[in-house]
């Protein structure tokens, strides 16, 4: 007697569920219906009154219209976006040139320094020992340590 009491409880709850699925899927049916209703007699009161369906056919076209002014105004932003960033990029472009332009130029300007730098050394360095020898033995023909020591710098 257990069992079949069990048995007869599980299949009550089956039951109770199978009942609950198809309230809901007869509700959205309903509603689907509903909405099918709803929009086919809007289109017979549509086609019964051709005032009605001028209307409805100048909302359309009032409706695609402002979708199309949309979409220009999109597009003509979308084009002065594109000249801005071509701008941006010319500029950027040019401007990369000119320090380019400048680095090689500094770049020359250092090599021509360094040059007469260094020629300004090469003088000096050549130039240096010569006058200390003359400056040394100017008069006497030595210097005062070779004097003193009895001896020239010659």
């Amino acid at each position: 007697m257990t069992d079949g009491r069990a048995s007869f409880g599980v299949l009550l709850a089956r039951f109770e569920d199978t009942a609950g699925q198809t309230q809901r899927a007869l509700a959205e049916q309903q509603a689907q219906l509903t909405a099918i209703l709803e929009r086919a007699a809007e289109v017979a009161r549509t086609v019964a009154d051709p005032e009605a369906a001028a209307y409805e056919v100048e909302q359309v076209q009032r409706e695609t219209g402002v979708r199309i002014a949309e979409a220009q105004s999109a597009q003509a932003s979308a084009e002065r976006d594109a000249r801005e960033a071509r701008r941006r990029a010319e500029q950027k472009a040019e401007l990369r040139a000119q320090a380019d332009e400048a680095a090689e130029e500094r770049a020359a300007l250092r090599q021509e320094a360094r040059q007469q730098l260094d020629a300004v050394l090469a003088r000096f360095n050549t130039a240096a020992p010569a006058e200390q020898g003359e400056a040394g033995t100017a008069g006497t023909g030595s210097t005062p340590t070779a004097r003193r020591r009895g001896k020239t710098t010659e």
